[in-house]
């Protein structure tokens, strides 16, 4: 195996990962991350998106899920052979 395809099959496995565990925190707030513009609400901080009062939870669900579109863009720069992609200012988003 190349260093490259070692490369991404460590940035997937570790996205895998991740991605368990957002599943697992979302499960526990009550969060359904697939509606349209929850997942905007969990990364500016929004609690009533939640089903229950879960402090703690939600603050890890807010922080993998902010480390899952990290790791999400890691990935595609690394498939478009380490170009790099236009940068989005999603902090405007944030706010």
């Amino acid at each position: 195996m190349s260093r490259d395809n070692y490369f991404l099959a460590r940035i997937a496995a570790t996205q895998l990962q991740v991605d368990r565990e957002l599943g697992r925190l979302a499960r526990l707030c009550r969060v359904e991350l697939p509606r349209p513009g929850v997942a905007e609400r969990v990364l500016r901080r929004d609690a009533s998106v939640c089903g229950t009062a879960n402090a703690l939870a939600f603050a890890k669900l807010q922080g993998v899920l902010a480390l899952h579109y990290v790791l999400q863009a890691k990935f595609a720069t690394e498939l478009a052979g380490g170009a790099v992609l236009p940068n989005r200012d999603r902090t405007a988003t944030l706010r």
